[in-house]
């Protein structure tokens, strides 16, 4: 029947019965649509707006030259999940949990010779910002260290070399198994103290 607008001159395939609408080729059921939503697969009833049998792939270069992992999704582009602002490869407004069995839940791969890190960012008042970190061949302090760095105060505050020795110092070589580096001599700061369970000092060590 016409349709008025705000169709126009548009084309309708119609069902005016409450019953799927199906497209099929060479004799099997490709695609199908229902009161609940668009099927892409051979499954009879949809329980989204869009449920997809099999894998997917979206992106101009991606598509049609590359094939999805099973039942899984290939992307191009940039992906968003609850927020409209995205820049990066995946950004995430919202809590994101990963769980495996598996002993690396979560791999993080660079071959960035500087180092691979990752970023922990409070945006509150004050808040601090640290980034992880292995460091590559090029790094000033060495190959396979892991180091725990301070961007708001552009400072290294922990590291381990590729040794085992610990350091709260900048200095580029470890000499010890512990080597702490302190404020100066004149600041009157304690380098290192031991306390026992009451807070009372049992070692205090000053430059």
């Amino acid at each position: 029947s016409a349709r008025t607008a705000p169709y126009g001159h548009a084309f309708f395939i119609w069902n005016a019965e409450n019953g799927p609408l199906a497209f099929a080729m060479n004799n099997a059921e490709k695609m199908r649509v229902t009161a609940n939503g668009l099927i892409i697969g051979s499954t009879a009833s949809a329980a989204n707006k869009l449920d997809v049998e099999g894998g997917a792939v979206i992106g101009a270069t991606y598509s049609g030259s590359n094939t999805a992992p099973t039942n899984g999704l290939l992307v191009q582009g940039n992906v968003g999940i609850g927020t409209t602002s995205v820049s990066n490869a995946l950004d995430v407004a919202g809590v994101a949990q990963v769980s495996s069995s598996a002993n690396n839940t979560l791999i993080i791969t660079s071959t960035n010779t500087t180092g691979t890190s990752f970023r922990l960012n409070n945006t509150s008042a004050s808040g601090g910002q640290f980034e992880f970190a292995v460091t590559g061949s090029a790094n000033g302090f060495g190959a396979g260290s892991f180091t725990l760095y301070d961007n708001v105060a552009a400072a290294t505050r922990m590291r381990i070399d590729a040794s085992g020795n610990i350091g709260a110092s900048s200095a580029a070589t470890l000499s010890a198994k512990l080597h702490v580096t302190g404020p100066g001599a004149t600041s009157g700061t304690n380098t290192a103290l031991f306390e026992n369970s009451s807070a009372k000092p049992i070692l205090t060590m000053r430059d």
